[in-house]
């Protein structure tokens, strides 16, 4: 029987995924991609479209095939690549999980029963006795220990203006009943915004990515055979095609890398020595604006009076990051993670490759923060800190390590052994 995370029928934790021996048939792309030392600057690149029109790739889009509400978490497990949901106790169960992966969601659910810095006490008393006694005083444990350095000197009154914005942002959106674009301007955009002015958060950066689709098409997900997710044959996303926008357009939101100049040219360089095309110089899984932005936390917005399930888009997008990378034969070791938004409530996902696929763990406990009130939303603000730091130190060696020195031709790197063995990105998941 499946695990239940408390969602609906469509989000249930695979409890029977990866059964040891089984057989899943593989589509192998058109051509694969090489590093740049293996290439000679006259060699072709796959079309863009993925194949000629007469191509085995083509077939029946998956809309046509199956209704759009029924392409769901438990669909995307028939797809290729494959995407199973399971929660942390099956998928170390049923499979080898990245230490990586471990570490970082050991690191983002520390033994704490309050999130708030203890700097900020007073601050809050003072609000508490005030005439009119408005709000109730905070009891002792919602505060962080006294130890704690996560929070940097002098922005202390900066985040709790902050948290108390959303937190009034979030009451009013539930009395107009907001959209999501409203929901992301006033309750997610302001606490990525106050976390990445923090000085140790320089070099981290957000992106939109509500226009981003994943490019080329050679990396989209796929039925099993030769169906794809989406019409091949359209250019264009029509705006009123809702059905195509919500398989073609995925996730809202993305944190990642600010490269230096030094290493934009070492990326660029990377991929003119190669011979590649220019529609393939990304370092995701999008050749939009962002392609020159490592990313390492992706974010998606539940829409309102959608029947889709977020978790889908959410599952689409990291299964595009594991065919780029597949692709060029990158290491797949380093985590995925991702937040699922609904309203005040936040949820933490990490994928991981597995076999010919994506693992998407939902952590335990799932919960990631809310702001239905101060103590969860400083709760966000925490854990975004730490996920940042995350991506500005083990991700970014990853990085270092198997795509720039892929990209620079370095023999040693080249190999791209696998991150497992190196001892530099089996630490914690942070250094607070």
């Amino acid at each position: 029987m499946p695990e239940e995370l408390g969602h609906t029928d469509r989000d249930e934790v695979d409890g029977g995924a990866w059964i040891e021996g089984q057989q899943r048939p593989v589509t192998e792309p058109s051509e694969r991609f090489f590093p740049p030392s293996e290439r000679s600057s006259k060699a072709q690149s796959p079309s863009r479209r993925g194949g000629s029109r007469g191509s085995p790739r083509r077939g029946k889009t998956l809309n046509k095939s199956r209704p759009d509400t029924k392409i769901d978490v438990e669909y995307l497990k028939s797809c290729s690549p494959s995407v199973h949901l399971q929660s942390r106790d099956v998928a170390m169960r049923s499979g080898t999980v990245p230490p990586m992966v471990v570490a970082l969601d050991d690191t983002l659910h520390p033994e704490l029963s309050g999130y708030i810095h203890r700097r900020l006490k007073p601050s809050f008393d003072e609000t508490a006795n005030t005439p009119r006694k408005s709000q109730r005083k905070l009891p002792d444990y919602k505060y962080l220990p006294g130890t704690d350095t996560s929070i940097p000197e002098g922005f202390g009154q900066s985040m709790k203006a902050t948290a108390e914005a959303v937190v009034r942002s979030k009451k009013r959106n539930d009395r107009m009943q907001a959209h999501e674009r409203q929901w992301g301007m006033t309750t997610v955009i302001p606490l990525l915004h106050e976390v990445l002015k923090w000085p140790q958060n320089e070099g981290a950066m957000e992106l939109n990515l509500e226009s981003c689709s994943i490019e080329p098409l050679d990396i989209r997900m796929r039925r099993r055979g030769n169906g794809s997710l989406i019409d091949e044959t359209k250019s264009k996303v029509s705006a009123t095609d809702e059905t195509e926008m919500t398989t073609t357009r995925m996730v809202d939101v993305a944190l990642g890398l600010d490269l230096s100049t030094e290493d934009r040219k070492s990326v660029t360089d990377g991929w003119a020595k190669g011979g590649v095309t220019d529609y393939a110089w990304s370092l995701n899984q999008s050749l939009s604006y962002i392609k020159m932005n490592p990313l390492f936390l992706d974010m998606e917005l539940k829409k309102a009076n959608q029947t889709r399930d977020p978790l889908v888009q959410l599952g689409m997008w990291m299964a595009g990051l594991f065919e780029k990378r597949r692709h060029h034969g990158w290491d797949q070791s380093v985590p995925m993670p991702g937040l699922v938004i609904d309203g005040p409530q936040w949820s933490l996902y990490i994928g991981f490759a597995r076999g010919d696929g994506v693992v998407m763990m939902a952590c335990d406990p799932l919960r990631f923060g809310s702001t239905e009130d101060i103590a969860g939303t400083f709760e966000i603000i925490y854990k975004l800190n730490i996920l940042v730091q995350w991506g500005l130190n083990q991700y970014k060696v990853w990085f270092d390590k198997y795509i720039l020195g892929w990209l620079r031709g370095d023999a040693e790197l080249l190999s791209c052994k696998s991150a497992l063995d190196g001892e530099e990105l089996e630490g914690d998941a942070v250094s607070q």
